[in-house]
């Protein structure tokens, strides 16, 4: 039978924002058809059984490995039944009739779309919802001088697309993949997500395949919730895992989108800046007379990403 949305959950060890994220769904979300299917990661936390024991009507998938975030995402689109899929993140909260206000929207709209909803903070502050698309020098400065904590700067700040807000409906070029709607006919002649990015960057890919196919992204601010950004969430906890999960899906999406010379370029200029920062830290932890944690950390960070990553 068919039902207005599917609701895709994909979770790796997030059992208590879990809990939160799918009791907050059936709360706040009235007057159309859905279901709610968890696609959970080999996750070891007892994530699985609680969902079992207190969610009765979600639909559970369980991966005997870490499958990443497109893979686990497909796999709960190819076994839902909604006219719409509603991606979410476990790490989030659904506010009233956010999902209500998506569908309802998506509904008026015409052609092939992708909606994302505002997404705000656990203390109740705006958080960046929608950017555009990435480029050499956006990327580099994100990722290349990871180690000055959240610098900010014009080039960065402008990729972002805060000025959203007092205007229900804007077109943007790209939506983040934590809460967002689109057509299942639009998702199955995208092809789905792209399987070869592990986790990072899957949203913008898809964002910007849909505009390549005449399609839009748009950001639709009635339909709101909340993301639980920093909070402790499986490998998001692993610094080393997230900043070499974010590189390779950011090589990955530029040799892709923007040729394999342009990718190349960008490996080889953020690799150059590893290797410069690893030489300094050395130097200064070498001549400085007692030795700073901190420093050394992102050393013993720098050395295996110029090595690994």
């Amino acid at each position: 039978m068919i039902v207005d949305a599917s609701v895709i959950v994909v979770n790796h060890n997030t059992k208590e924002l879990l809990r939160k994220c799918l009791d907050s769904i059936y709360k706040n979300t009235n007057n159309i058809t859905f279901e709610v299917i968890v696609v959970d990661n080999d996750s070891s936390d007892g994530s699985v059984t609680m969902v079992k024991n207190e969610f009765h009507r979600v639909k559970t998938i369980t991966n005997k490995e870490n499958l990443g975030f497109a893979r686990a995402n497909n796999i709960g689109i190819r076994k839902s039944r909604g006219k719409f899929i509603v991606a979410l993140n476990p790490d989030t909260v659904v506010l009233s009739n956010a999902i209500n206000n998506l569908i309802d929207f998506m509904n008026k709209q015409s052609g092939d779309i992708m909606v994302g909803g505002k997404i705000l903070n656990f203390d109740g502050s705006s958080q960046c919802s929608c950017w555009r698309f990435p480029t050499f020098l956006s990327k580099y400065l994100a990722q290349a001088l990871f180690l000055i904590k959240y610098i900010r700067n014009p080039i960065s700040e402008k990729m972002k697309m805060n000025i959203l807000g007092r205007d229900q409906v804007q077109e943007v070029d790209w939506v983040s993949g934590c809460f967002f709607g689109v057509r299942r006919n639009t998702m199955l002649d995208l092809g789905l997500f792209d399987e070869s990015i592990f986790l990072y960057n899957e949203d913008v890919d898809l964002c910007l395949r849909l505009r390549k196919l005449g399609g839009k992204c748009l950001y639709y601010r009635r339909s709101m919730i909340k993301h639980f950004t920093g909070a402790p969430r499986s490998e998001r906890d692993n610094t080393r895992f997230r900043i070499v999960a974010g590189y390779k899906s950011t090589v990955y999406f530029f040799k892709k989108h923007r040729g394999k010379m342009y990718a190349y370029l960008f490996h080889l200029t953020v690799k150059i800046t590893w290797l410069l920062d690893f030489t300094i830290l050395l130097i200064l932890n070498a001549i400085t007379f007692f030795k700073v944690p901190k420093m050394i950390d992102k050393m013993k960070l720098l050395g295996f990403l110029v090595i690994y990553a």
